[in-house]
């Protein structure tokens, strides 16, 4: 080493740089001849400064030295050079070409079939599977180059997390993933491993290496095989036919031998995940594309989904070829955009961890609990409201302080609750803190889980500019994009059991119905034309009472003919809808309205309209003419 130049020394320096590059970007290689030539960029140089055989540098490309032009320099003393040859080298080399390729198409066919005998024995979408890949030439989805695409690495990650959006892990393929994953990063780890081996090789390897290198720069060209081409190549790394030709073709087929074997074992990990992943996409697609699950009326019983999801097929194969090969973004983009659904996701883990771990038990003190007062009790209030995320910092003081207060008055208004820091032992609405602390983690989850479906059936976020009527918040909230401009509290429909003999019907018919249209108009000073079911059953009730009730009340009779009138109610500051009404189309005739009675939205639970009655009718009417 003391009689190398700078110059060879830096050479060496960068042959050890590219050695390190290469081993940390082994996971793109497309195929054994990219690790062949890959490892060939690193020998290149060490043969240049190792190899006493090779040629020296004349500033020529290797390629344009012709077989009997290139000198023997073993010994420089010699005053006649002697012929070198590489055809018997050039030969051999040929062969292991061919053979080269007949491996990579026996891998080929073996990672074919290996993946059509893995779809054939799919329980779930098997036949989409299977048209699908068959349409692509069984292509996969999720990988390129022998690896991972980061859109791959996307879609798998949402697989493995569907339990984070209240999903049944059951019906993903979590179980084959899992697994499939772990292969897949020892089989990764095992090729990498392998190569670098090869890059420590002997110096004949790594010469044979660099021949490779050449030979693949242009796969397509036919002169790149050459036996003069390849005697070329042979000769300029250092080779020639006075070497052991077939022990060093030996160590390159039993390095080539052990990279199939390793690159079988990686195909064989990607295919798993591949195949997951795409029986995992199509049911994200059902969960958060097409199956209605809570809708009180449109959703589809249980013993049914199985037959809806089969009848999905071609939406489904639409859903993928939409797709393309980016599944994992299009997975991400059906996820619904209101961030209310992140913050609920959040939750509902934070609650189902702490259903597992059954550490945090329901509310059951029945004792009145405000700022001074101390006690075991103080600490449980403590350790409840830490775990529902209202309360940081001490947890072990027993003294109800004025913190504890403020976490106990946060909990107040998310619940819809009196805010005023007091845990009451009474009944009716003052209790109903404590009969809200006292729901357990399992229910809360429950209730998350059920939320989350609902924000995957709603139309919420959809639209650039919109009200959410939030009906068990008794609260609409006006949006644009994902920014809260403002709210307003409202009354919504009361949950009586009611029967309409007129049309037959039964049930809870005046709950806020769940709906999704458009403001067409706004009514100022609007009349109220009673539907008969409120007039039979509410209106002739009291008239009976009082013969001057439709009088008193500005109600009025409008005769249609043929026997048919309506009652209806004249505008004014008595009328049941007030000063203005929104109205937006729908089958329910329900519309937004305001209120006479003014002193309903100061209650907790506001159950008492048939539709929705909102506060603030200047506000919003201003503001929507804004």
């Amino acid at each position: 080493m003391s009689n190398q130049t700078g110059t060879e020394v830096e050479l060496l320096k960068r042959c050890n740089f590219e050695e390190l590059t290469y081993v940390q970007n082994h996971a793109r290689s497309a195929s054994v001849r990219v690790w062949i030539t890959s490892v060939v960029a690193v020998c290149l140089f060490v043969s240049a400064c190792k190899s006493e055989s090779a040629p020296e540098n004349t500033g020529q490309d290797p390629e344009s030295i012709e077989p009997s032009a290139v000198p023997n320099t073993k010994s420089e003393s010699q005053e006649v050079p002697v012929k070198r040859s590489a055809a018997q080298y050039a030969e051999a080399m040929a062969a292991f070409l061919t053979w080269r390729d007949e491996q990579e198409q026996l891998l080929e066919a073996k990672n074919r079939k290996e993946m059509t005998v893995k779809v054939s024995a799919l329980k779930n979408f098997r036949e989409l599977a299977m048209t699908t890949y068959a349409s692509r030439s069984f292509r996969m989805f999720t990988s390129q180059d022998e690896a991972l695409s980061s859109d791959g690495e996307l879609a798998v990650q949402l697989v493995l997390e569907v339990v984070s959006h209240g999903l049944k892990v059951e019906n993903y393929p979590v179980a084959v993933l899992k697994p499939a994953m772990k292969k897949y990063r020892e089989a990764l780890q095992g090729l990498a491993d392998g190569r670098k081996a090869a890059v420590g090789g002997t110096p004949a390897l790594k010469s044979l290496l660099s021949v490779m290198l050449k030979v693949d720069k242009n796969p397509e060209d036919p002169k790149a095989r050459s036996i003069q081409r390849l005697q070329i190549l042979i000769l300029a790394a250092g080779l020639d036919d006075t070497h052991p030709i077939g022990k060093e073709i030996a160590a390159l087929k039993e390095h080539a031998l052990a990279e199939y074997k390793a690159r079988h074992e990686l195909m064989s990990a990607l295919c798993d995940i591949d195949i997951s992943v795409i029986t995992g996409f199509f049911r994200y697609a059902v969960d958060f594309r097409h199956l209605v699950a809570a809708h009180p009326f449109k959703a589809t019983a249980l013993a049914e989904v199985p037959e809806f999801i089969a009848s999905l097929d071609e939406e489904l194969l639409k859903d993928l070829e939409g797709a393309g090969d980016e599944l994992g973004n299009t997975m991400k983009s059906w996820w619904p955009t209101h961030p209310y659904y992140q913050k609920a996701r959040v939750a509902y883990m934070r609650y189902r961890k702490y259903t597992f771990e059954d550490s945090v038990p329901g509310w059951k003190v029945r004792k009145t609990l405000k700022k001074g007062r101390a006690g075991e009790e103080v600490v449980l209030l403590r350790e409840r409201l830490a775990a529902e995320g209202y309360l940081e910092g001490d947890l072990v003081s027993s003294k109800f302080d004025k913190k504890l207060a403020g976490a106990v008055k946060a909990y107040q208004s998310s619940h819809q609750l009196k805010a005023d820091g007091i845990v009451r032992d009474k009944f009716g609405l003052q209790h109903k803190t404590r009969k809200s602390l006292g729901v357990s983690m399992n229910q809360r989850a429950r209730q998350l889980r059920l939320s989350l479906q609902r924000w995957r059936e709603s139309p919420s976020g959809k639209d650039p500019f919109y009200f959410r009527v939030n009906v068990p918040q008794f609260e609409v909230e006006v949006w644009e994009g994902d920014k809260l401009l403002r709210m307003h509290r409202i009354i919504v429909g009361n949950n009586k059991m009611e029967i309409d003999h007129d049309k037959g019907r039964k049930g809870y018919l005046n709950r806020t119905a769940l709906i999704s249209n458009h403001v067409k108009t706004i009514v100022i000073n609007p009349i109220w034309n009673i539907p008969d079911r409120i007039r039979i059953y509410e209106l002739e009730p009291e008239l009976e009472k009082d013969p001057e009730y439709y009088e008193k009340h500005g109600y009025m009779v409008r005769e249609l003919g043929g026997n048919r009138f309506q009652i209806y109610q004249t505008a004014g500051p008595g009328n049941a809808l007030g000063r203005v009404k929104l109205l937006f189309p729908n089958k329910h005739s329900i519309y937004m309205h305001d209120t006479p009675k003014r002193r309903l939205f100061n209650r907790t639970i506001r159950t008492f309209s048939h539709g929705c009655r909102f506060e603030h009718r200047d506000g919003i009417v201003l503001y929507l003419e804004a």
